[in-house]
């Protein structure tokens, strides 16, 4: 905590971090993690931030680690084999614990965000109420939605849990419907697809991988968060960019694409001074 009613998420920043450190480390050979050390020490990289972050019991983030993590070492040129080795022990992972919450009978919050995603009518009262609520924020707003701040509204009676932070594309939904959600999903694949622009003509593969890893770490933000709106995928409690409350995260953002356009910027500058016409004597 900072005082004033303040609080500081470490965890964002630790994703600049893993992100920084991976591309240092991916652009400074041509076929990374060739070597047995090699492995283990980029794989080190991600995976004590993961684990610390992960004690803290913030899951979200470690999944929008481990997506920056795999996007990164792909575009680095990463073996596919070795890239497919360790996709394969993600799904082997992700089908034990989907497996586990179905049979156990575990109250732990993480398997009941799987139980209720599976079937949020059964859990009505308890982990699936934000999804079934969202659905309804989000189907009430119809084409051109009701407007904001209109009293009796699902979304100003309270009825969406974190209204202003997880789920505020339901509150945005419900106000400016069908239309409006297209216009902020536009906006956000035209941000992606400029970047993922950038880093195709970026030559400099340290600087390549930057935007990358802020391409990938927007983009899950963008598909998780609207996907687990209209029940999609599970609750991870991750932001939507730009828009959810929260300072941590959205400083977080803007360091990101601040990155970006100093990687493009410094692309500029030396094209134009590989390319500057010769003084003449």
């Amino acid at each position: 905590k900072l005082g004033w009613g303040r609080t500081l998420q470490p965890c964002e920043f630790a994703k600049l971090s893993i992100l920084l450190m991976l591309a240092k480390e991916l652009s400074a050979s041509e076929k990374p993690m060739g070597t047995f050390r090699e492995f283990i020490r980029i794989g080190l990289l991600f995976a004590i931030p993961a684990v610390v972050t992960l004690a803290q019991g913030e899951t979200g983030t470690v999944i929008v680690m481990g997506f920056m993590f795999m996007v990164m070492i792909f575009f680095a040129g990463v073996d596919i084999r070795i890239f497919l080795f360790l996709v394969s022990m993600i799904l082997i992972a992700v089908g034990i614990f989907f497996g586990y919450a179905l049979l156990s009978q575990s109250t732990d919050y993480r398997v009941l965000r799987i139980l209720s995603f599976l079937d949020p009518q059964k859990y009505y009262n308890s982990a699936g109420y934000q999804i079934l609520y969202s659905q309804m924020a989000i189907g009430s707003g119809g084409l051109r939605g009701i407007g904001m701040f209109v009293v009796g509204s699902i979304s100003q009676l309270d009825f969406v849990p974190e209204d202003h932070t997880d789920f505020i594309f339901a509150s945005l939904s419900e106000a400016f419907g069908f239309i409006g959600c297209c216009a902020v999903i536009a906006l956000f694949v035209y941000l992606l697809v400029r970047m993922l622009y950038l880093a195709r003509f970026t030559q400099d593969k340290f600087g390549q991988l930057i935007i990358v890893g802020v391409m990938a770490m927007l983009f899950l933000h963008f598909f998780e968060n609207i996907a687990m709106c209209i029940g999609l995928m599970p609750i991870t409690g991750i932001p939507l960019p730009f828009i959810s409350y929260g300072g941590s995260n959205f400083m977080t953002n803007i360091i990101g694409v601040s990155l970006v356009v100093n990687v493009v910027r410094s692309r500029t500058n030396s094209t134009r001074v590989i390319f500057q016409e010769p003084a003449r004597k």
